[in-house]
């Protein structure tokens, strides 16, 4: 059975990369499987997605060898802000790992307050990158469906730990923000990603 190390410390992550590797027979393996003194140091300076997602992806294949690594980034693209506004440095525009989650929504909402109707909406990009013993084997990425930025906090807001935005971002077609979706919904909205990227492991992963 193929071994998959699952590059993020955000567990919140995990569940999409389960989802990811499930058309596959693979025994998963994260961060925390091994010492911490391991952990690679590195820079995310990359100006996409998917150099960010090569990045991690090399940087752990450096210290974790002889099983393919999966990493992961994304971010949200909102065209209304323009320069003000970098997907590839979402988190980072919202706090990154200095404030809690609720923080982070409360920030992005203030970020957003000036902009009204279309011009709140936003879309998720992702980029997958898979390596194994410094190497680049495969990538891909996607662009997810249109939301809209929430206009205030809910009184009971519904948080995904590590993925904060997610309460933040409202679908109409759901006509709820994301982090109330159920495991269905959430199936069923990112399509846009999962089989492109489930594609990629089983192609690269045999």
């Amino acid at each position: 059975m193929k071994k998959i190390f699952f590059a993020t410390t955000n567990k919140s992550k995990w569940k999409d990369f389960e989802i990811w590797c499930s058309n596959i027979d693979y025994e998963r393996m994260t961060p925390f499987d091994i010492p911490k003194s391991l952990w690679p140091k590195f820079e995310e300076n990359g100006t996409t997605h998917e150099e960010n997602a090569r990045i991690k992806a090399l940087n752990w294949s450096r210290v974790v060898s002889d099983m393919f690594i999966l990493a992961n980034d994304c971010g949200l693209d909102i065209p209304a802000l323009g320069k003000n506004w970098e997907a590839v440095l979402t988190k980072r525009a919202v706090g990154g790992d200095k404030i809690s989650d609720l923080e982070k929504i409360k920030k992005f909402i203030e970020i957003m307050k000036d902009l009204k109707g279309e011009d709140r909406a936003m879309r998720w990009h992702d980029a997958i990158a898979i390596a194994k013993d410094g190497k680049i084997f495969g990538t891909s990425t996607a662009e997810g469906p249109k939301g809209y930025a929430i206009e205030k906090l809910p009184d009971n807001p519904v948080i995904i730990p590590g993925a904060a935005l997610a309460t933040a971002d409202f679908r109409p077609e759901y006509w709820k923000v994301y982090s109330e979706f159920t495991d269905k919904e959430m199936k069923q909205s990112d399509q846009y990603m999962i089989k492109p990227f489930q594609k990629l492991i089983v192609e690269t992963v045999k």
